[in-house]
Order: C-alpha cells, then structure tokens, then sequence
C-alpha cells in the first residue's frame, strides 16, 4: 500500500500557546487601543493649543480623536485587519487551516475573546454582552431609586444624577435592542434556514467587537461631567457648554448604530441569498420573519440616527449650527431626526419578541400555527406603519397642525396589524393541547 499522503488532507491545527492567545485578542486589543487613545489625545491637545487664538485646547476635538483611536487601534490590535493586511502584502487568498483558525477551532474558551467568525461563538459573544448591559442598566435603576429614597441631592449631585438616568435608559434600550437578534439571530437563525454560517463572517465578528468597544465610551462620560440631556440627547442643549461627556454619548450612539446597521445587512443578506434548497419565502419560519423584518426596519430608522449624532458632533467641535437657531439653524431637525429612528426601534425590539412568543405558542399547544400568512402579513403592516408614525412625539413641540391629524391616522392603523398578532395567537390556542411549562408561561 502506498504511504505517499493525499494532498488534499487538511494539516491538523496546533492548539496556540498562551502567548497565541493573548495576541491577538480582546487582551492586545485593549492594549493597543489604550495606548494610540492615549497618543491621540496629547497630540490633538497640542495641536488645538497651538492653533487656539486664546492658548486653549479644544476638549471636544481632544475627546473625540482618544475615542476614533480607541476603537481603530482596538481592531488592528484584536486582529480585525490581519486578513485584509496579508492579501495586500501577500495577494493570496486565506487557506483553509487559517479560515479555521479564524473561525476559533481547537481554541477553547479563548474564542470568545478573540476575533472569531463562526456565528455560534459570535451569538454566544452577544448573549454574553446582554447580561452585562442588563446589569449595568439594573445599577443605574437601584441608583436612580436610591437617590430617591431620601429628601435632597444625599447621594449625588444634580448633575451626576441626570447622568445616571440618562445612561440607565441608554443601556437598557441598547440591550432591548440586540436581546433577540444579536444572540439568536447569530446563533439560531443561520440553523433555521439551512445555512452554514452568516453570509458575511467577518462583519459579524466586526459588528459585535464594534458594541464592544461602544461600551467604555460610554462609560467614560461619568469620568468627563456626564451628560444633562437624558437618553435623547436633545439639541440645541447637546450643542450649548455641556461637558465633554456630552461626546462620550454621541460616539456611543455612533458607534452602536454602525454596528446594528452592519448585523442588519449581515442578517438580511443572509436570509435572502443562503436559505436551503427548499426554504421558501412562505415555509420560513415565524422567528425568521420576526428578525427580517426587524433588521430592515435597523436599517430604514438607524441612519438617520448616526446622521444626527454626526452634526451634534460638528457643532460641538467645529462649531457649525445645525440645531442653533440663533445661528440660522433648527432645533426641530433633530427631534425629527431622532424620532425618526426612535418610534421605529420600539419595534426593531417588538418584532423578534412577538415572533418568538408565535414559535412558543405552536410549540406549546402542540398544534400548527393559526394563520401563518395572516401572521407574516402582520407582522409586514406593523413594519411599514410604524416607519411614518414619529410625528406622534413632536405634538407638543409647535409641529405643523396639517400634520396632526395624519399622524393620529397611522399611530391608530398600526393596531390593527397588532390586533391580527394576537388573533393568530388566540387561534393557536383554540382546541391546542395545551402544555402548561415554564417558557409558555
């Protein structure tokens, strides 16, 4: 018999040292990140010094070129650019030992700590994030409560309070936002359609490292005076002297919105082009639907967001007036902008929620679901009503009366889609054969 070795066997992948582990990493990552923060922010101080009339820096430019560095030096550090850095020099496509490598095989536990594109270990990453959110927004929540057990400023002052219910209400909305789709449309959907992983690996590792490294960001407007605007971040008042914690909010709500909108196209090009042979637009399954139309709806509302923290941002440091009406600008663009995002991520939230208690409930009664198209058609009306419903938030701003009564018109049309969910639910339960556990309940 012939010893000679089949060329096509695939070299078994050595299991990495503690030195491979660390870097790269989220360990180098941070490192590299830190530092080139570290070296920004002295240079941009300089720089604005020197070129200040007066001798004084710009502490916004200053902030915001720490966290521009924070987040692109994390990635070269974690390894995000490793493959775009080898095919430039080497102009070769990454073999097969080195997309298992990267897909985090034979690593243990430290695959979720590095650059990894296999969607399981990147849905477990997100799952992970959430917990941590929710905590964090749970200690915001005991504080608030705290400090209002008791007459007075006890516990903090006026100004690190509206801080702390401002990011309390960040948090827990981020976290609402990615509770479903970030987990288990990474994990479970690529299952549920027949494909073997997410259409674009890569940017699924880069949309969650991208949530990763928005968390300290926003964590450091505590450390530069905090943020008096609450979770909206209202215009003109984000413009006009506030500290620079005002710019730890707007990198965080860019950097978070960049990665949504990277998971939405990410997912929705997933679905379309990778379902099995077989997998009908009319046989997927309700979950499926629930995070599609969800991550559409991220990708119609999410821009107009990261639009918006743009300019508050341009007015901050190079001193332009989009929202300053004494200077030829117009508050009522952001509150349009905002709200724009705002009312459709109520459902960006909803809609995988009320997919999963759909899945939960055909489980549950033991019995097909009620309705199918019905429900999918729901669903879709609930999608597109409520992307023109935000004018609902701007009554009491001075909008435009002609636009009263249509916006009334959409906000009470969107029950009736909503109303057809919970048909279709009471029609599941009709005559099922109820299992009464713990996830029906």
């Amino acid at each position: 018999m012939s010893s000679t070795t089949d060329s096509t066997t695939v070299a078994p992948v050595r299991r990495p040292n503690l030195i491979n582990n660390l870097f790269p990493s989220v360990v180098s990552g941070i490192v590299f990140g830190v530092v080139a923060a570290a070296i920004a922010g002295v240079l941009v101080n300089r720089l604005t010094t020197a070129l200040s009339p007066d001798g004084v820096p710009n502490d916004d430019a200053v902030i915001s070129a720490v966290y521009t560095a924070w987040v692109l030096f994390f990635f070269i550090g974690i390894g995000a650019f490793n493959g775009i850095f080898k095919w430039a020099f080497s102009r070769r496509e990454p073999t097969y030992a080195e997309e298992l490598q990267l897909a985090g095989k034979d690593q243990g536990l430290w695959r979720y700590f590095r650059y990894t594109t296999d969607h399981k270990v990147v849905g477990m990453q997100y799952l992970a994030t959430v917990f941590v959110l929710f905590f964090l927004g749970s200690m915001g929540a005991f504080s608030i409560r705290l400090e209002q057990s008791t007459p007075g400023a006890i516990y903090f002052n006026p100004s690190t309070y509206n801080t702390i219910v401002g990011m309390h209400g960040i948090l827990m909305i981020a976290s609402t936002i990615i509770m479903v789709s970030g987990p288990f449309g990474n994990f479970i959907l690529p299952i549920m359609i027949g494909a073997r992983d997410m259409a674009f690996p890569r940017l699924n590792a880069l949309s969650y490292w991208l949530l990763f490294t928005a968390i300290p960001i926003f964590l450091s407007a505590l450390l530069l005076g905090g943020f008096q605007t609450g979770w909206t971040g209202y215009a003109p008042l984000a413009d006009q002297g506030l500290t620079p914690g005002m710019d730890a909010y707007c990198f965080t709500i860019l950097v978070f919105a960049i990665s949504t909108t990277i998971a939405a196209v990410n997912i929705l090009t997933t679905v379309i082009v990778m379902r099995t042979r077989g997998m009908t637009w009319g046989r997927l399954p309700i979950f499926v639907w629930g995070v599609l139309l969800s991550v559409i709806l991220s990708l119609t509302a999410f821009p107009s967001f990261i639009v918006s923290q743009t300019m508050v941002l341009m007015d901050r440091i190079f001193q332009t007036s989009f929202f300053l009406a004494a200077s030829g600008g117009n508050n009522w663009l952001y509150e349009h902008l905002f709200w724009f995002m705002g009312h459709p991520e109520v459902y960006v939230i909803a809609l995988p929620a009320m997919a999963v208690a759909a899945e939960v409930a055909a489980v549950f009664t033991r019995k097909p679901l009620f309705g199918y198209r019905l429900l999918v058609g729901g669903l879709v009306g609930i999608s597109v009503l409520s992307v023109i419903v935000w004018g609902h938030h701007l009554y009491t701003s001075g909008s435009e009366n002609a636009l009263t009564g249509p916006f009334m018109l959409d906000t009470e049309l969107i029950s009736i889609p909503t109303g057809i969910f919970f048909l279709v639910l009471v029609g599941t339960f009709w005559r099922g054969q109820v299992w009464v556990t713990v996830p029906l309940l």
